[in-house]
């Protein structure tokens, strides 16, 4: 699976060593390197909110709690704060 990185970080901290580099060709690798860390496309990923994040977690509004198909009972499909859905809302508190 692929990580997630923060590219912008990544090229802050090539861009320190640019600043402290001994010699041209140091500066000048680390420029290629740089240039080969803007060009990488992106990935198709969005945030999600985990369920302990979300202002909905353990309320009747959350969308992981439903009726079960067979026989209408209550189900609760929230099991531990670290799952997420798609109609996740970061709680005030917690969001920035």
């Amino acid at each position: 699976m692929s990580e997630l990185i923060d590219r912008q970080a990544l090229l802050d901290k090539f861009a320190t060593l640019k600043e402290s580099a001994p010699t041209l060709k140091d500066v000048i690798y680390l420029d290629g390197v740089m240039a080969v860390i803007d060009s990488a496309p992106p990935i198709d990923a969005v945030q999600v909110v985990r369920c302990g994040e979300c202002q909905y977690f353990n309320t009747d509004e959350c969308a992981m709690v439903g009726t079960c198909d067979g026989c209408d009972c209550q189900v609760d499909l929230a099991f531990n704060s670290t799952g997420y859905c798609a109609k996740g809302k970061r709680r005030e508190s917690e969001a920035e």
